[in-house]
């Protein structure tokens, strides 16, 4: 018998897996089964599986005593002994440890002097605190080692301590000692030679134990623990905190008055509120529902947005009622049932959403609320997946990265390395060399082990009693506790979990909804119009950039073909756009478009009216099942499960039971059967209708803000600097430059349009910005404002940042040229150190006077400065075309070509399967930034013109790729006004030049003029240059700085 056994939930600790471990066992008919863990996490699975083989569990774990040499092997055999073990794990004072068993391990070699070898062990006990106490002795592999081993016995007879083997057991096998080495290595970030692994660390058997130790020793081993008693998981008496004396009571009146506050006096509303509030009684989850309202009531007292609900909890009268949710069921026709089945009674889940940048503020409410030994955070693993153990172990075997991403893409699909020998395909990569083979096997071993412990995104837990009681904790993030049992765990001991999710989406409403109100202070999301013309507009042209659930690109193309143009096709969109039910929207679009169809009986016209005759929801599965076969709403979701699941059994029986209903109800059984087999068709498909709801509400929000105020909208949702400006301009809606005056560090309205922060200005920290801000108060001019700073020589280039990107230009009303020579004037004044040269120069670059600067230089300066083309565009510096151009807004999709005038704004080449060269290019036309894409024969040919900032005539097609418009090139023309003059010596010069021009062909024209004759000349295209910083360094290197000018000449066509 073994007692340090360690499982996979100790992360990458050992390889052994609990089901195999335990089959083992039973294979070797012994009783009993001892692990003992640097973490409890697995100890309900383990547990259970000895339950299911008929083994007395004992749960161990491991404590290091940081001012001894020495570890603790805590083990309990009692339910009594696993709460004080809990108590240990969780780092917990434990007054008295008498239900548990101690084993004393030295971690370091036994002194000689006897004396303070005793002294050292008698002061490890005083660490047991009462427990049953045994001192571990380990196998030896040297005659130190052994010697070391007498000595501690000598101690521990002397004591009157009993010794008994504690070997390591991490693999089952010694085949596995390799596998072992390399998640040893994964854990410490080590190579996998660098691992000097014990090859012995295997389960042995009793005859390998008698080599190392006495007889007396193993029979103590193969004793430990033994009891008759059984080994329970503690449970808390009530799975939640008694929120009132009497809670349903309490429920009801809550519910009642909140019924009445939202309108509802129908007699239909009170039946259906009374019978949900009866349900709840009878399963006992009143103060669940009482403790979600107070957590939801103080969130928002708080300011802090709560989603309109999630999941099916929105399908709840009394959620309504009591403010957990907004969406109405009565109006949406959402049922009770798919929340809370009175007839398959299981733990009600309720999910919120608050918006993310502040739910750090609710999880400390309800820490304040219960206190804090009363409510935890969920914990949960990470496995190693197939490419991610393909990716930890190529590491440790010092793999290069290009040889993992081989790896990992020869499995293709595949989600697992098991049986990968199969593939003959997939295999042979793996067979090419012992590396490969060694990689694969080691692999294929960690695969599926748990590579860390976490938190859960969402999941809370609160207890009645002390959580510790239950499960054991750690503390985790903001000093908050987390269980070390999982979510399924707990369940089963019946703690109820709270999901409360991080939604950004809700983050960016409150911020949007913030921003209205300065100009419309009785805005509110909650007042918005459902029915809004121009919101659904947004939606039908797939204008859904940045809209929650509905930016995908295959979603874009469900929006153009649904069209919708109400709510409902918005939910109905949500539904369908998933795997399976994906087929049926082109149905849908062309039934709602006015295709005629047939209901196949006319019990289904009105649950079906909505959708067009499909079934799209799970709510209507079940009410069609009610209609037909009698069943009351809980069996027909007890129906719909058994289809989803597809649940043969159960499946053929409830089959039978709503054949038999329908004939009850007067159907005949060929219309019963084909009711049954829409039914069965559609309902595996079918969606939750309660959460799409919820979750259209918060779409549809975001599409009327696109809508109604496009700014606001962009401003909060678009983080990149350059996006923001496109997206603007495509509205028509002004973007001003940042301003050391007037700019916040973020971008910030100004008027109906957008002021740019200075934070998109890279190189100004929002430090920096402070400074600048507070002088800016005090300063009307550049010279003062950099003096007040104390800005000067070493600080020239953010100095540059701030002229070029046009945050000083308001200091010159707009005359950019004018506040360069002002920052030339103040640096003449302010530096006696710089030579006359040197004034001339800001950064690395030459400062020519203002007059000589063109907008082709300020355009470039400034996208220098920004990343991206502002006030100035390369389309000012252009030639007028020789046609008329439209925009990328106004064309769709045909035969026609059309000709556009733009510029380059990004390029990406790359290589057909057949090694032929294209590119895809971003090409701006002013107002939209759209791909243009370069096949190889337009791309050799046009090669010389694609380049960033350079300014074209394009004649293009437009064709239809996947429900995208996708821009095709045909030819272009350069409408570039640039030329590069070079004044050279003599013409022994010119094959220098030409050969310093050939590193970057382009189409801007090069002339020449030699000095010694006075000849002026254009050289031939093949000469032709693109605009390129590197190229000009090195000519005015070669030729002299004030012998290469690129000037901007106008010229006609």
């Amino acid at each position: 018998m073994h007692l340090n056994v360690r499982t996979q939930y100790s992360p990458l600790q050992s390889l052994i897996r609990i089901e195999t471990y335990l089959d083992e066992l039973v294979h070797r008919q012994l009783g009993r089964a001892i692990i003992c863990e640097t973490t409890l996490t697995g100890v309900p699975a383990f547990i259970e599986a000895c339950q299911r083989r008929q083994l007395q569990p004992v749960i161990g774990w491991e404590q290091r005593i940081e001012e001894e040499d020495c570890c603790i092997l805590w083990f309990a055999f009692s339910s009594d002994g696993l709460r004080q073990l809990y108590r240990l794990a969780s780092e917990q004072p434990v007054i008295e440890a008498s239900s548990l068993i101690a084993v004393l391990v030295p971690l370091r070699q036994a002194s000689e002097d006897m004396t303070r070898l005793r002294r050292s062990v008698v002061q490890w006990m005083g660490h047991v605190q009462g427990a049953r106490t045994y001192m571990g002795v380990t196998s030896s592999r040297s005659t130190v080692e052994r010697e070391s081993r007498m000595r501690y016995r000598e101690v521990a007879a002397s004591l009157g301590v009993e010794t008994i083997p504690v070997d390591p057991v991490r693999y089952l096998h010694r085949a596995e000692a390799p596998a072992y080495q390399a998640i040893r290595a994964i854990r410490e970030a080590t190579t996998f030679q660098d691992q000097k692994t014990d090859r012995l660390m295997h389960l042995k058997t009793r005859e390998e134990l008698l080599e190392d130790f006495t007889e007396r020793e193993i029979t103590i081993a193969e004793q430990f623990a033994a009891t008759s008693e059984r080994l329970e998981l503690p449970f808390q008496q009530r799975p939640l905190p008694r929120v009132a004396e009497d809670s349903n009571a309490m429920l009801r009146t809550h519910a009642e008055e909140g019924l009445l506050a939202h309108g509802h006096e129908s007699k239909e509303a009170a039946e259906r509120l009374a019978y949900e509030l009866s349900v709840i009684e009878q399963t006992g989850f009143a103060d669940y529902f009482l403790i979600v309202e107070e957590l939801i009531r103080r969130a928002k007292a708080k300011g802090i947005h709560v989603g309109p609900g999630r999941g099916s909890a929105a399908g709840s009268l009394v959620s309504y009622a009591l403010g957990i949710t907004t969406v109405d069921p009565l109006k949406y026709g959402l049922l009770f049932e798919r929340f809370l089945n009175p007839e398959r009674i299981s733990m009600p889940d309720i999910d919120i959403d608050i918006e993310d940048e502040r739910r750090e503020e609710v999880l400390e409410d309800l820490v304040m609320r219960y206190g804090k030994d009363h409510v935890a955070q969920i914990g949960t693993l990470s496995t190693l997946g197939a490419k991610a153990a393909l990716r930890d172990v190529g590491r440790t075997l010092e793999f290069s990265k290009d040889e993992l991403d081989a790896a990992v893409k020869q499995l293709g699909k595949s989600t697992t390395l098991q049986g990968i020998e199969q593939n003959k395909q997939t295999y042979r990569w793996f067979s090419g060399s012992e590396k490969r083979r060694q990689l694969l096997q080691l692999a294929q071993a960690v695969e599926g082990l748990p590579r860390q412990r976490s938190v859960h995104a969402a999941g809370v837990v609160i207890g009645s009693e002390n959580l510790v009681e239950t499960t054991p904790l750690e503390t985790g993030p903001n000093e908050r506790y987390v269980t070390q049992f999982l979510m399924q765990a707990l369940e089963r001991q019946g703690l109820l979990k709270i999901d409360l999710l991080g939604l950004r989406n809700l983050s960016r409403l409150r911020r949007m909804e913030e921003l209205i109100r300065r100009e419309h202070p009785s805005f509110t999301l909650s007042q918005i119009p459902e029915e809004d013309r121009a919101t659904f507009q947004v939606f039908a042209r797939a204008e859904t950039d940045d809209i929650f659930q509905f930016e995908s690109p295959g979603m874009k193309q469900t929006l153009r073909e649904v069209k919708p143009n109400r709510f409902e096709d918005l939910v109905a969109t949500m539904s369908l756009y998933r795997p399976g039910p994906m087929k049926f929207i082109d149905l849908y679009a062309k039934r709602k478009a006015g295709q005629p169809y047939q209901m196949v009986h006319p019990v289904l016209e009105e649950v079906l009216a909505s959708t067009y005759g499909i079934i799209v929801y799970q709510e209507q599965v079940m009410e069609i099942t009610r209609r037909v076969a009698g069943f009351t709403l809980a069996q027909a979701d007890i129906l719909r499960r058994a289809i989803s699941k597809k649940s043969t059994d159960s499946l053929e029986q409830e089959r039978l039971h709503f054949l038999e209903g329908a004939r009850t109800n007067g159907f005949d059984d060929t219309v019963a059967h084909s009711l049954y087999e829409q039914i069965e068709r559609f309902a595996g498909y079918g969606f939750n209708r309660s959460h799409a709801v919820a979750y259209s509400k918060i779409s549809y929000a975001l599409g009327y803000i696109k809508a109604h105020f496009p700014q606001i909208f962009f401003l909060v949702s678009v983080e990149q600097p350059e996006r923001l400006v496109r997206l603007m301009r495509e509205r028509r809606l002004l973007v001003l430059s940042p301003d050391v005056w007037i700019s916040d560090y973020r971008s910030s309205l100004e008027g109906k349009g957008i002021r740019l922060g200075i934070h998109v200005i890279k190189g100004i920290s929002e430090r920096e910005f402070e400074r600048l801000k507070e002088a800016s108060k005090h300063t009307a001019t550049i010279a003062d404002l950099l003096t007040h700073v104390g800005w000067g020589k070493k600080e020239r280039a953010k100095i540059e940042l701030l002229l070029y990107s046009g945050a000083l230009d308001r200091a010159t009303h707009g005359d950019r040229g004018l506040a360069e020579q002002e920052v030339l004037e103040y640096f003449t004044e302010s530096s006696n150190t710089l030579l006359p040269d040197e004034l001339a120069i800001l950064g690395k670059r030459r400062t020519q006077k203002s007059s000589k600067r063109s907008d082709s230089d300020w355009a470039r300066l400034e996208r220098d400065a920004l990343g991206f083309w502002l006030t100035y565009s390369p389309l000012t510096t252009a030639m007028k075309a020789p046609v008329e151009s439209a925009y990328f807004h106004d064309l769709s999709v045909g035969a026609d070509t059309h000709y556009l005038i733009c510029y380059i704004d990004q390029i990406r080449e790359f290589k057909t399967k057949r090694g032929q060269e294209m590119a895809v290019i971003q090409a701006v036309d002013g107002y939209s930034n759209e791909e243009v894409v370069v096949f190889p024969s337009q791309y050799e040919r046009f090669r010389r013109s694609l380049y960033l900032g350079n300014v074209l005539l394009i004649e293009l097609k437009v064709q239809d790729r996947e429900g995208e418009r996708q821009f095709i090139l045909e030819r272009l023309r350069p409408l570039g006004q640039d030329v590069l003059f070079v004044k050279l010596t003599s013409k022994n010069e010119l094959a220098t030049l030409e050969q310093l021009l050939e590193a970057a062909p382009g189409d801007i024209p090069v002339v020449v003029r030699y000095a010694d004759s006075r000849e002026t000349k254009s050289l031939p295209p093949l000469y032709a240059v693109r605009h390129d910083e590197e190229l000009l360094a090195r000519l005015r290197m070669q030729f002299g700085e004030d012998h290469v000018v690129l000037k901007n000449v106008p010229r006609s066509n």
